[in-house]
């Protein structure tokens, strides 16, 4: 596949005018000017910014289904009178159709990796294979039968080269006994798997962590060996210094959900700035669609800059070179993925367009590049989707087929119907 006379090219902070990029495979071949090919599919960008796929480091796929059932609740309630009950009339089919428009939802909005954690794994990966989408999953980590399953489950013993992979979601201390946070952590550690889990995610939370374990949220994870290995701390809004300190050291990274945090009112700021001069990783997460209730991770990215001028009554903080690898680079670096996350050659091909004819778009030039795609771009922008160099969407048409439950081929009126289905079921 050739990417022919390509506008911009944004790769970490540096900008390419008017470039080609050869894909081979699924790896980026070659980036340079007048690339000459035969026999390619070849896709004129003279009108487009290409940039890496985006990488939403926080999912919760299989609640897309439930999406504008609960607004307007703070976390304890939200949970435990609306989304729990309503979670447990899913059955495996329900999740597999949830997860699919999920993951073609983040596709379309241009997030070509996604960490995704839910229930009824087999399903998920059924979801993420159908949508030709690059995912890490996990099924919800809260009791002792969770963890025993996995430890049954080929999916998680086994070396996994493909674009599906697994890691470990524990949903939080609150939620989880001290024996199966104990058990899924070691699991974790013996088979060099990532994990990741809920933290510091509200002010009740902490005082009760506090409470119960005389410890603070990270502090009590340390304790309990979560950081022996690659790790990821979702939220981390009510973190303090010494807290940040000890992520330092630890060298875990941070996925910042800000869309699910204000929605949901859990009365913090990620103290983004202090993690940011610790050299403290932080990529994005959207949450639940839900919880936020849109996947569009350049929302978050632009909603990102803005909490923190607004927080801190600062308009300096938050810069756009600071920020604008968040989605990209750094989602990458927090998966431990070396080849993804950058436009460089022999690097995965995941790469999005976006359309410069669009008319938020329609007066970027080399100098307000990065700040139009952190301030104006969005989902609707996203032109065209390669992940592992196969072109899934082009010109915002999908390529490949939507597949039922059982692998057959349907329409997307067919797909609203069981969706239709599904809600009328649980509510």
């Amino acid at each position: 596949m050739l990417l022919k006379n390509i506008r911009f090219i944004l790769t970490n902070e540096h900008i390419i005018e008017n470039c080609d990029i050869l894909i081979e495979n699924n790896k980026i071949k070659s980036i340079k000017k007048n690339i000459s090919t035969i026999d390619k599919e070849v896709i004129d960008c003279s009108n487009k910014i290409i940039l890496p796929g985006l990488i939403n480091l926080h999912l919760h796929g299989g609640m897309n289904i439930l999406r504008g059932i609960s607004d307007d609740l703070e976390l304890n309630e939200w949970l435990n009178t609306k989304i729990w009950p309503a979670e447990k009339k899913l059955n495996e089919k329900d999740i597999y159709y949830a997860s699919l428009i999920s993951y073609f939802e983040n596709l379309f909005s241009g997030t070509t990796t996604i960490v995704d954690a839910y229930f009824e794994i087999d399903s998920m990966k059924k979801a993420a294979e159908n949508s030709n989408i690059r995912a890490f999953l996990s099924p919800a980590i809260f009791n002792q039968n969770d963890i025993e399953k996995v430890k049954k489950n080929n999916f998680f013993l086994q070396k996994n080269n493909s674009k599906i992979k697994p890691f470990i979601f524990l949903h939080s201390i609150y939620a989880t006994d001290k024996k199966t946070l104990n058990d899924t952590i070691d699991f974790c550690n013996k088979n060099n798997i990532i994990k990741a889990i809920h933290i510091s995610e509200t002010r009740n939370e902490l005082i009760e962590i506090k409470n119960n374990t005389k410890l603070m949220p990270i502090n009590y994870l340390l304790e309990n060996n979560f950081f022996e290995k690659k790790s990821l701390l979702i939220h981390c809004i009510w973190l303090t210094k010494n807290e940040i300190n000890l992520i330092k050291e630890k060298n875990t990274s941070i996925v910042h959900c800000p869309s699910s945090n204000m929605k949901l009112a859990s009365g913090a700021t990620l103290p983004l700035i202090e993690c940011f001069n610790n050299n403290i990783n932080i990529g994005l997460g959207t949450d639940s669609a839900v919880s936020n209730n849109c996947l569009d991770l350049f929302n978050e990215l632009k909603l990102t800059a803005l909490l923190q001028k607004h927080h801190r009554w600062d308009a300096t903080v938050a810069k756009t070179n600071q920020i604008i690898n968040m989605p990209f680079e750094n989602g990458a670096k927090a998966l431990g993925i070396d080849n993804l996350g950058s436009i460089k050659e022999n690097n995965l091909a995941d790469l999005i367009s976006l359309n410069l004819n669009d008319f938020n778009l329609l007066d970027t030039d080399k100098n307000t590049l990065i700040s139009n795609i952190i301030y104006s771009a969005n989902r609707s922008n996203v032109c065209d989707v390669i992940v592992d160099g196969k072109i899934l969407i082009k010109n915002k048409n999908l390529q490949t087929p939507i597949l039922d439950f059982n692998g057959n081929e349907i329409s997307l009126e067919k797909l609203k119907d069981i969706v239709n289905e599904i809600k009328n079921k649980i509510l």
